[in-house]
């Protein structure tokens, strides 16, 4: 098979809104965020993932090297230890 005709997985519309959502909180673009719900319309069923997300903002944020927020940090901090969050800077 020719690289022009190599097939290209693309992943799945959850997983790049989940991490879109793991972007904007990255980037503060939430003011005072409290949930992350996962809805599936299709199967009839919506579940709360903030802590999933909010593991992989620290995640993230950690290995970065970024800091997070005031909203973020607030957010997170309901969801994991602060000790998993990246140290506070003085903003």
């Amino acid at each position: 098979m020719s690289s022009r005709h190599a097939i290209r997985r693309q992943p799945c519309p959850v997983i790049r809104r989940r991490r879109l959502v793991v972007s904007d909180l990255l980037t503060g673009q939430y003011n005072n965020p409290v949930r992350v719900i996962a809805f599936n319309t299709v199967e009839a069923w919506a579940r709360d993932v903030s802590e999933d997300v909010t593991r992989e903002v620290a995640r993230r944020a950690v290995e970065e090297g970024r800091s997070l927020d005031a909203g973020a940090r607030r957010f997170a901090a309901r969801y994991v230890e602060e000790r998993a969050l990246p140290a506070k800077t003085d903003a």
